[in-house]
């Protein structure tokens, strides 16, 4: 929340946009009255005030005024919608109207589902993606269970991007944000190749040279024995994460390609591309401000001030410099990158039309963590985390467009995933300089993997008994497996509390 409300107070104090498209100048200006907003919570265009599911939309230009570019600013516009983040797990406890799915396992696919395009995104490592040049955004509340893949059974959060354009246009704005020393770019081209086929182009980076917390944390010393010679104490010294925080770093990009070789068929294909780095993973865990001058806060045990700080040390050089993950230079981060390619194919029978969303998408998730996010002259906690994910879709409808009170829609998907994980954590004063390369300052690993493949079958009827009453009834039937395997391969031999599990195999 301080996050978006930060950014937003920014770009409206410094902004630049130009604008190049001669149907806008043209174009009238409303005159008064309520907009009739479309949205396509049934997979065809109707007018907000006819759906019968609760909605909440958002216009393009109210996203472009706002700068949604993210599931958390998306969550800052709609009431009833929370976002948590977590440095650990799937990262993400997405919420809406209270109901939500757990941030820590990571396995675990959310209860309030992401549609990017008409394509599925179900885990919580989505929060990092960006997204922009955005045609609309809609939040469903509820289960639905028809109209959207896969079953969601708290909500829909249902993104569409912008398609070609039928005459040339670019627009580029630049940002600056005063706080956060933070400043952005994006530009944006569109038009025809031919009289049959469209791009579009667009590119949006930003730099947050500064942040929002600052680090007023001291040099601390971590202290550690090395229990293969059963002695031999080192020290080694802990610095201060770089203030302030979170100096992050962002680049997206998508490439549309449309083709329409005649009216009736529509072909659509567009492949993104996200990278975003930030300082410290774990930056927003900051002390809370106290009501007394000289409080101390119960969950850190640092003493209160009105301004929110944190107090959180690097991983000591020579510990990073021998770990798995890590940065050379003992600072926490998070680096997310993806890439996904979403196909779309839209065939019109007149009163029949057959729509096909073919999609695939690849993401690694990496952070070193600061994992007491409050580090005192207590034993610290640092771990690193490198995760990545995979999935395949491919989703068929058929839907009628009669004249008549009759209706129907049916449909089949299919998904393929594919997630690996592997962490290491250091802790407890412990080293084994006889450990495998890696694993020297290591207190404990764990490695997992999951694959998944889902199957179902959908439909609806539909029959309107006089304008504006209509009767419906559909249902769902959904396969789906899992298996998973799970291992904590090593675990330091002074920590005998901890216990150290061979490879696991699970399905359900």
């Amino acid at each position: 929340m301080l996050r978006s409300k930060a950014f937003l107070l920014a770009t409206s104090a410094v902004g630049l946009s130009l604008l190049c498209d001669p149907a806008f100048a043209q174009a009238p200006e409303p005159v008064g009255g309520l907009e009739d907003i479309l949205v396509t919570a049934r997979k065809r265009e109707e007018s907000l005030q006819d759906v019968p599911v609760a909605v909440t939309a958002l216009s393009e230009a109210v996203i472009q005024q706002r700068d949604i570019t993210s599931i958390e600013k998306i969550a800052a516009a709609t009431p009833n919608l929370n976002v948590g983040r977590a440095s650990n797990g799937s990262a993400a406890q997405i919420t809406l109207r209270g109901v939500g799915s757990s941030s820590t396992s990571i396995g675990i696919e959310q209860s309030v589902a992401v549609i990017v395009d008409g394509a599925y995104y179900g885990q919580g490592r989505v929060i990092q993606e960006g997204f922009f040049d955005l045609e609309r955004v809609e939040v469903l509340k509820g289960p639905q269970a028809l109209f959207f893949g896969k079953n969601a059974t708290a909500g829909v959060i249902s993104l569409s991007t912008n398609d070609p354009t039928p005459e040339w246009e670019g627009r580029a704005t630049a940002g600056y944000e005063f706080k956060a020393e933070q400043y952005q770019i994006e530009g944006i081209v569109s038009g025809p190749l031919s009289d049959q086929l469209g791009l579009r182009l667009a590119v949006r980076y930003s730099k947050m040279d500064g942040g929002y917390y600052d680090n007023v944390s001291v040099n601390r010393g971590y202290t550690t024995i090395d229990v293969a010679t059963g002695g031999d104490p080192e020290t080694l010294v802990s610095t201060p994460v770089a203030s302030p925080m979170p100096q992050e770093e962002e680049i997206l990009a998508r490439m549309t390609l449309q083709w329409k070789p005649q009216d009736r068929l529509t072909a659509t294909i567009k492949t993104t591309y996200d990278w975003n780095d930030t300082l410290n993973n774990s930056w927003n865990y900051v002390a809370f401000a106290c009501g007394r001058a000289d409080g101390i806060s119960q969950l850190t045990g640092f003493p209160c001030a009105k301004d929110f700080v944190t107090h959180q040390n690097n991983f000591p050089v020579e510990l990073a410099q021998a770990s798995l993950f890590a940065r050379p230079n003992g600072e926490p981060y998070n680096r997310y990158k993806s890439w996904a390619v979403n196909g779309e194919v839209e065939y019109d029978l007149d009163t029949l039309v057959l729509s096909s969303v073919t999609n695939y998408q690849w993401n690694r998730n990496q952070w070193a963590c600061v994992c007491d996010f409050q580090t005192s002259d207590a034993t610290p906690t640092w771990a690193t985390e490198n995760a990545s994910w995979e999935a395949y879709s491919q989703e068929l409808r058929l839907r009628s467009a009669f004249d008549g009170p009759f209706n129907f829609m049916i449909g089949g998907l299919y998904q393929h995933t594919r997630r690996d994980f592997e962490q290491y954590g250091y802790y407890g004063g412990v080293r084994n300089s006889a450990a495998p390369a890696g694993l020297i300052y290591a207190a404990s690993s764990k490695i997992s993997d999951t694959t998944g493949e889902t199957l179902a079958i959908f439909g609806q009827l539909n029959y309107e008994i006089i304008p504006g009453l209509e009767l419906s009834a559909g249902g769902r039937y959904t396969h789906e497996t899992k298996d998973s395997s799970f291992s904590q391969p090593y675990v330091n031999p002074a920590l005998t509390f901890i216990r150290a599990y061979p490879l696991k195999a699970y399905t359900h």
